[in-house]
């Protein structure tokens, strides 16, 4: 198994070619120029409108399974506010590592697990994934081909709350992917950029039981929270 820096063991698994191409994309140099954007700036406003959705109801307390977590800017935000637990499951080793040693320096270290490898296998594969109170998807869906998988999988490991952030279905963001993409194809790499449309993750949630309960979005982002439908309460809105 793969260690990081601090020593502790990144548990994995091999991943699909998609996922290892994301890896070599969401690389070590990325990852740093995240984590100091995010020191001087705080989190982008996509993100800090989930974690004040996800704020509403209170955090203290619960475990998190932060899927996609990169730097690990939703784990050091809301550990900082009371959070028991989270976990940390992500295609790139090298945000693993960041992350890792970013919640080190924050007194977060003990409180904090990762995990490496294609969350949608890692739930298919091994049972010891446990489900969280909370589930975070931060602009995690655009960068996984199977929508269906995906969600299935964040549905069954949550208890109570659900947050999404993905694109808005626009057309300069259509155009923006295709530029992504075709640049990705050119490097030959097998990772792409998907806009998947909104109707489609409402109908998937929805047929699992789930309820939209928070509505936001930014000029590019949808921001979301979905909670069981027979689980805390929470009007959904028009």
């Amino acid at each position: 198994m793969p260690r990081s820096p601090g020593g502790a063991t990144v548990r994995g698994m091999s991943c699909c070619s998609h996922c290892r191409d994301a890896e070599g994309f969401f690389g070590d140099r990325t990852a740093r120029r995240e984590l100091r954007r995010y020191r001087k700036r705080g989190p982008p406003t996509s993100t800090r409108r989930l974690l004040d959705a996800l704020r509403e109801k209170g955090v203290e307390g619960r475990t998190l399974l932060d899927v996609g977590g990169g730097v690990g800017m939703i784990q050091l935000e809301l550990l900082d506010e009371g959070l028991r637990s989270a976990l940390h499951i992500d295609a790139s080793r090298p945000y693993l590592e960041v992350a890792e040693k970013a919640l080190t320096e924050a007194g977060h270290g003990e409180r904090t697990t990762r995990r490496f490898g294609d969350f949608v296998e890692l739930v298919a594969q091994d049972p010891d994934v446990p489900a969280a109170e909370i589930v975070t998807l931060d602009r995690v869906i655009c960068c996984y081909p199977r929508l269906a998988a995906l969600l299935e999988a964040s549905v069954h490991c949550t208890r109570e709350r659900l947050g999404l952030v993905y694109p808005r279905e626009r057309v300069g963001t259509r155009v923006a992917l295709a530029i992504g993409n075709l640049w990705f194809r050119i490097r030959r790499s097998d990772f792409r950029a998907y806009l998947h449309p909104p109707d489609q993750v409402h109908r998937i949630l929805e047929a699992h039981g789930f309820r939209r309960t928070r509505s936001d979005r930014t000029f590019i982002w949808q921001v979301e929270v979905w909670e069981p439908a027979d689980g805390p309460g929470g009007s959904t809105p028009d």
